[in-house]
């Protein structure tokens, strides 16, 4: 159902393979269950109110933001793929399997009942993930801001992957290890971590606020390193 003229008033519960739908205005999804990929666009906003599953994600708010005023989100395989011209708000019980990447937010809020892989995203605002698992930053991301946990795992980076934090604050807190050694991150602001053994480099200076490692803190700076005023930094080794 993707006519450009869609005007769907109500939530939308919908069973099928392959679940393509489009709305002139904002779109609410239900209970929607697509055993292939789920396209939906909304020109305003796009609210995911009901049970979700889904093989794959195409989300897209195209002059509002994407919601999650109930329910879960499973997506089984993915990747998930969200765009929208506000904040992205997906905050409830969900469970992304495979890549979540977003081309496009302002302030986006992600959380995973498992593990959460990110891929591509670009944020004009915060980006606040959470994984009860291990959390992945496998592509190019660029924010504003960044809160990331991974509450009983790990933080990690993947190959080729890169960190771009405009301003800051970056808060980092993991279960475990705390792995973001790409040469080519970029940390503007105080970068504060809580974890076991925590690696982070920068391409240039870098600022640590609070520290707390339980295992050994590893810092590579292209630049200077510094410590910002009032804050404390402890470690089991440097």
């Amino acid at each position: 159902l993707d006519g450009a003229n869609n005007d769907f008033g109500s939530p939308v519960n919908a069973t099928g393979k392959a679940i393509t739908l489009n709305d002139k205005n904002a779109l609410t999804l239900g209970d929607v269950a697509a055993s292939g990929k789920l396209d939906a666009t909304a020109s305003n906003d796009l609210d995911l109110s009901g049970s979700i599953s889904a093989d794959s994600a195409d989300l897209t708010a195209t002059n509002g933001a994407i919601t999650q005023s109930g329910g879960t989100l499973t997506v089984v395989n993915g990747p998930t793929n969200l765009e929208a011209d506000g904040a992205i708000t997906l905050d409830q019980d969900n469970d992304f399997n495979g890549t979540v990447n977003v081309l496009n937010g302002t302030d986006i809020t992600l959380n995973d009942t498992n593990a959460l892989t990110l891929g591509d995203i670009t944020a004009s605002g915060k980006l606040d993930a959470t994984a009860a698992t291990d959390l992945n930053l496998d592509g190019t991301l660029a924010v504003d801001e960044l809160e990331a946990t991974a509450a009983s795992g790990a933080i990690t980076q993947g190959d080729g992957g890169t960190l771009t934090v405009a301003t800051g604050p970056t808060t980092l807190t993991a279960g475990t290890d705390i792995t973001l050694d790409a040469a080519t991150n970029d940390f503007n602001g105080t970068v504060n971590a809580e974890g076991q053994g925590i690696t982070l480099a920068d391409t240039n200076d870098l600022t640590l606020g609070d520290i707390a490692a339980g295992g050994t803190l590893t810092v590579d700076a292209g630049g200077s390193v510094d410590q910002a005023a009032g804050s404390s930094v402890t470690a089991d080794g440097v």
